[in-house]
């Protein structure tokens, strides 16, 4: 019997359709749906495992990933395929959690957020996820896209995310000069793949705030750090604290180095001057900051924003540990935040400082769902409970998380340094730290291994232009 394929699209997006499963089963049942929810109905009515799903994911339908994750804990199709138009690594993460076993951005508007900006390249990224066999992905050579041919295979969603972001991942090239104008004036039956960067070359941001100090923030962002670099990311932690950061202390480090030298580097020997003040933690986690001497930190300020664009283009995932007053580099970073991390805890007065630093991080133009209510220091007690429910409400986003509560012994080893001690205990706090740091991973499209693993060598051949010292032990 023939595989059954519900594609749900509109009829003018139905011949796309058919093309791409075309690829897959040449001999396939295709059944087209106007509504997603009534393909998700159909898939339950057949036989189990019996169907096949492709959703396209336009301005028309909107998101998919509610119908996704449905089809998903159903669990009657066989595969279940997503079309976008845009490649945002955010969401093609998102649709892969939510059960999707292959997204495709296809088509003359797919386009990536390199793109969006400098109007350069249109393209086709074909990303498989779950059960992908791993094997790594393919460059076609350029000029060698053909409509008629097969399609670039597919790369699993680890690959996608652990590639060298400097290569092009499944992509046939853009003609040459010669070759389009060659071309000009043929007509050809659907677009042609076009080259597009990789939209995982930029590593994220995840920037901590408070409404007021002693919140927890920069603990809970040393101990996301230490067990990112702990699965096998190059992390870099930068501490925008700059008069008096202290998590060099938090992670075994007895004095910083001092991040003010980029501030005295001339324009030629900036990377050099990073370098010089990189602070070697532990295998893969890397610090910048605090200033060694306070009243250089409005030297500093301005350098921090180029200094956090350097980090993206070397790292996997980048930390940012803020000052409860915020200045210009406070706020430049967390403008460029990709996860901002709003913490807080149950102490009087909470709730106001939370929302100010909500409303603040909302001016710079970080949009809500980019901000993450944290209520820190969570106790499993009702008086507790009630608190957390009420800073949630008042905070009014989206995404939230709790931490528990530290012991004081694992109080005393943080301040010691031994944060590996801490991380390794069965504890709650340890627990809620590692989940939420595998869900903040998984959102951002970072790979992990499981933290069990030994680290894997943060620092491949031929990834980085310049010499962090990314396995260095501390000193």
């Amino acid at each position: 019997m023939s595989a059954i394929w519900l594609a749900c699209c509109s009829e003018a997006e139905n011949r796309r359709v058919e093309r791409e499963i075309e690829k897959r089963d040449a001999s396939a049942q295709l059944l087209r749906m106007n509504d997603p929810d009534g393909a998700r109905r159909m898939v339950r009515a057949l036989p189990l495992g019996a169907a096949r799903v492709v959703l396209v994911e336009s301005e028309r339908t909107g998101s998919v990933e509610n119908v996704v994750e449905g089809l998903a804990k159903d669990g009657c199709a066989q595969q279940i395929v997503v079309m976008t138009r845009v490649v945002d690594p955010e969401n093609v993460a998102r649709l892969f959690s939510a059960g999707a076993t292959e997204v495709i951005a296809v088509g003359e508007g797919a386009r990536t957020p390199q793109n969006m900006a400098s109007e350069r390249a249109e393209g086709v990224l074909a990303a498989s996820g779950r059960d992908a066999p791993p094997s790594a992905p393919t460059v076609a050579a350029a000029g060698s896209a053909d409509a008629g041919e097969e399609g670039p295979r597919s790369a699993s969603a680890e690959e996608v995310a652990v590639a060298d972001p400097s290569q092009e991942i499944v992509l046939q090239q853009r003609p040459s000069a010669g070759s389009r104008a060659a071309a000009q004036g043929a007509q050809t039956a659907h677009p042609v793949a076009r080259t597009v960067a990789a939209p995982w070359a930029r590593a994220p941001l995840v920037t901590a705030i408070s409404g007021r100090g002693g919140a927890g923030k920069t603990t809970l962002v040393a101990a996301l750090a230490y067990c990112m670099a702990a699965w096998g990311l190059r992390t870099a932690l930068v501490d925008v604290d700059l008069m008096f950061g202290n998590a060099h202390a938090l992670l075994g480090a007895e004095f910083a180095a001092d991040i003010a030298t980029i501030a005295q580097a001339g324009e030629a020997d900036f990377e050099a001057a990073v370098e010089r003040s990189a602070q070697r933690v532990c295998p893969g986690l890397t610090l910048w900051g605090p200033c060694a001497v306070p009243e250089q930190a409005e030297l500093v300020a301005p350098c921090v924003g180029r200094l956090i664009d350097l980090l993206r283009s070397e790292a996997d995932i980048v930390f940012a540990d803020t000052s409860s007053s915020w200045g210009d580099a406070v706020a430049e970073t967390v403008a460029q935040a990709d996860r901002c991390l709003v913490v807080s805890d149950r102490r009087t007065g909470a709730v106001a400082a939370t929302k100010r630093a909500i409303g603040l991080a909302a001016k710079l133009g970080v949009p809500r769902a980019k901000m993450v209510c944290v209520t820190n220091r969570f106790e499993e007690k009702p008086p507790a409970e009630e608190a957390a429910l009420r800073m949630e409400m008042e905070a009014g986003l989206s995404s939230m998380t709790r931490i528990g509560v530290a012991s004081d012994e694992a109080v005393e080893l943080m301040q010691i340094g031994r944060m590996s001690e801490v991380l390794g205990a069965q504890t709650g706090f340890a627990a809620d730290v590692k989940q939420f740091g595998r869900t903040l991973a998984r959102e951002l499209g970072c790979v992990i291994a499981p933290i069990e693993a030994p680290p894997r060598d943060p620092a491949p051949q031929g990834r980085l232009r310049i010499r962090f010292p990314w396995k260095q032990a501390a000193v």
